[in-house]
């Protein structure tokens, strides 16, 4: 059944998206700002901020109570918090790159609906720059509703993105599960403590899977020009690790640890091309507070009993070199609708050594190399991201553990109503104890599956959709919808690879963008068919898989 879904989904690529492999002229600007069609010598005479209210209620869209009501209660962001992301000043010759960045950081650090930057020639020759903003609605406040896996949450809560608009975050949860213990959370994020540049995230969460209390206390990278950054973490961990094998849960095991690090960057380079040298101090403690079996099955028990984590105090300190090679483009309609999504493309490479020792430093515990690798381009209406990430844990020539990652994504935008989106990833996680860590199901790539459906130390996973933007709108609610097939494969290392053995769901969705409350959220509500499971429904507030160039580490405010 499932295998005539995907030939009529491959038809349906074939038939609708003939030419999504083709390569295309971009020759649209998204952006707003002016820079193409201004004189880079000459001089910034003024600078006006224009921050305007969520909805404009002169359009007969929003010419309604409710909204009016909406841009009296919300607080519209200050002029000082949006003129201190600005990288330009009076008196500086038209600078066009730290013009476009400066709209680009607008858009994706606060909690803003759009931002772009005009320009106006005054009668002495010099520019008046205009920073124009658009709030959106950032408190939310009552219950909230996800399904993924088969299992339901429920959550009362109260976020609210942009206190007093400071551009500052707190959030307060509890949540109801279905077969755990109800939790509460807590997060507040100031990224320019009392205006300075310095960012401070506080974090609580008494999950029973996993309790978890951080204190960050950072300078991140706030622009491309900045040279240094530094940060310091404290934190708690109360973790539980089920253990299954395939659906069955044989086991848990579970630890405490405290953690503390420091870690420091400094790069140099031309604007777009950097190289960056970083070092950390890690200290780190664990205690095992032992193990449960729910099987009786010898191999179980061993499994089990491997996943024991070990009582350890110890240093890391690591040392990494990053170089990286940076362009930016601007699309619409790739994971969001109708507004701006900007994208970092280009090469990273980046490779980090590091050395536990012992807590008196009289010798050492292991050694770990981290390689990753990012390619990022955009030939035409096409986004295309690779990335490989490989971790290596060992000393001498004894090997504890090898992680390795692939990942591709791809996005063709050749047709307006349509956006053809795919993407590839495969795991392997080797371990010297032969524990097997990698779960594939609901949640980890294959929707139509229970949240653990099978389990192994490799893993592959595919996901394709057509996703539809139809133009269709209610007042400040676009609708859209998708068809997808997910695919996916998880084996253990003395198992063969066969096509045969691969799991496949197809479905349909419906998604709701509510941009002037988020633009990085949607609505999204899919059904899916596999063969094991039928149908199930699979609720959540974001695409089931969407383009991040976090991993590019630019800047990380």
């Amino acid at each position: 059944m499932a295998i005539k879904y995907l030939y009529i989904y491959i038809l349906l690529i074939l038939l609708v998206n003939a030419q999504a492999f083709g390569f295309h002229a971009e020759d649209e600007n998204m952006d707003q700002t002016q820079s193409s069609t201004v004189d880079n010598n000459l001089i910034i005479d003024s600078i006006i901020i224009e921050n305007r209210n969520i909805f404009d209620t002169d359009d007969f869209r929003y010419n309604h109570f409710i909204f009016k009501l909406a841009n009296k209660l919300h607080v519209t962001t200050r002029q000082k918090v949006i003129r201190r992301e600005l990288l330009f000043e009076n008196g500086d010759i038209y600078p066009e790159e730290l013009i476009e960045e400066t709209a680009r950081n607008l858009r994706n650090r606060l909690s803003l609906y759009d931002a772009w930057i005009e320009t106006d020639t005054l009668q002495n020759g010099h520019l008046l720059v205009r920073v124009v903003t658009i709030d959106e609605w950032t408190l939310s406040v009552g219950p909230n509703f996800s399904r993924e896996g088969n299992e339901n949450q429920f959550r009362l809560s109260i976020t609210e993105r942009n206190i007093f608009g400071r551009n500052q975050y707190l959030s307060a949860g509890y949540f109801f599960n279905e077969f755990d213990s109800d939790y509460e959370n807590a997060h507040f994020i100031d990224n320019k403590l009392f205006g300075r540049s310095l960012s401070l995230d506080l974090y609580h969460t008494s999950n029973p899977k996993n309790k978890l209390n951080w204190l960050i206390l950072s300078k991140p990278f706030y622009n491309l020009n900045q040279k240094f950054s530094y940060y310091f973490i404290l934190d708690y961990d109360d973790k539980i690790n089920e253990i299954y094998r395939d659906t069955l849960k044989i086991g848990e095991t579970g630890f405490l640890g405290d953690a503390f690090q420091l870690g420091a960057s400094y790069r140099t380079g031309s604007y777009k091309n950097k190289i960056e040298y970083s070092t950390s101090y890690s200290y780190k403690y664990s205690n095992s507070i032992g193990a449960k079996y729910f099987s009786e099955n010898p191999k179980d028990i061993t499994e089990v009993h491997n996943n024991i984590s070990t009582d350890t105090t110890y240093h890391l300190i690591s040392f990494g070199i990053k170089t990286s090679f940076l362009n930016f483009r601007k699309f619409k309609q790739i994971d969001g609708m109708g507004h701006i999504e900007d994208f970092t493309l280009g090469q990273v490479y980046s490779l980090s050594i590091g050395r536990a020792f012992n807590p008196d430093f009289n010798d050492y515990l292991y050694d770990i190399v981290t390689l990753n690798f990012w390619y990022g381009i955009s030939p035409g209406k096409n986004i295309i991201y690779f990335s490989y990430n490989r971790k290596h844990w060992f000393y001498n020539s004894f090997h504890y553990r090898k992680l390795s990652n692939i990942s591709l994504l791809y996005y063709n935008r050749s047709f307006e109503i349509m956006t053809f989106s795919l993407h590839g990833s495969y795991f392997s996680d080797w371990r010297a104890d032969n524990t097997e860590n990698l779960k594939l199901g609901g949640v980890t790539g294959i929707r139509g599956y229970d949240e653990y459906f099978k389990t192994g130390d490799r893993q592959m996973v595919i996901n394709s959709e057509m996703r539809f933007f139809t133009g269709l709108e209610i007042p400040a609610v676009k609708i859209g919808a998708a068809l997808f097939v997910d695919a996916g494969r998880s084996w253990k290392s003395d198992e063969s690879f066969k096509y045969r053995d691969f799991l496949f769901s197809a479905g349909a969705g419906l998604r709701l963008f509510i941009g002037h409350s988020s633009r990085k959220k949607v609505i999204r509500v899919d059904f899916a068919y596999s063969e094991p499971n039928g149908w199930q429904i699979s609720i959540g507030t974001e695409q089931y898989f969407h383009l991040s160039s976090d991993s590019f580490f630019l800047t990380t405010y």
